[in-house]
């Protein structure tokens, strides 16, 4: 049923499919499949569910290796999203205006989180940011009003212009390092809703 529900392409290399969009933007729930015509189903292209506004559940299988930009830009019903470990990027604004969405899963293959990825998600108020991320780079979570705690790793180099901009709820972050670590990450301007919030030191040594 899924199947008849979206559109692919082979790839280049004639060895996947890329899912290249839903053939309705009316669509409530998809799985998208694993295989398609035999063949892994590896890339969600760009856009490929954007203003899909009444969907409202999406599985991702773990064939998937990479999210496209705006791949579920404006999907307004959109309440949760499991990204599965097999993928290895997701592009800028994925998950930009998803008003709906209050629960995210990163998978822990990631090492940066794009540009506007889960802005204005303003449902969402806990997320958790996994161990391997490097980069959280501008807008990444831009005025996600109800945010209240964001789980940071030891593995933080860089956080970008506002990342955290407008996150006017935010009150708890809790770093899986010390407060050396923590000290020495690059956190660029506009990002005082995220540096004059309650630090919680998970290593105190």
């Amino acid at each position: 049923m899924s199947q008849e529900l979206l559109t692919y392409k082979l790839s280049d290399d004639k060895k996947s499919y890329i899912l290249v969009k839903a053939n309705s933007t009316d669509i409530t729930n998809i799985i998208i499949p694993d295989k398609y015509n035999g063949l892994p189903v590896t890339e969600i292209e760009d856009s490929a569910f954007k203003d899909c506004s009444l969907l409202k559940n999406v599985v991702i299988p773990n064939s998937i290796l990479k999210i496209g930009s705006e791949s579920f830009y404006c999907c307004e019903s959109l309440e949760s999203i499991i990204v599965p470990d097999s993928v290895i990027y997701i592009g800028e604004a994925a998950f930009d205006r998803c008003k709906s969405l209050n629960n995210i899963v990163i998978g822990k293959s990631l090492t940066i989180l794009e540009k506007v990825l889960f802005g204005i998600c303003t449902s969402l108020k806990n997320i958790v940011i996994p161990n391997g991320i490097k980069t959280i780079e501008e807008s990444v979570f831009f005025a996600c009003q109800n945010l209240q705690s964001v789980t940071i790793p030891d593995t933080i180099t860089s956080i970008k212009d506002g990342a955290f901009f407008y996150c006017i709820s935010l009150k708890d972050v809790y770093y899986l390092g010390n407060k050396k670590q923590w000290e020495q990450i690059v956190i660029a301007p506009f990002n005082g809703n995220l540096t004059e919030a309650n630090i919680h030191y998970i290593d105190n040594e």
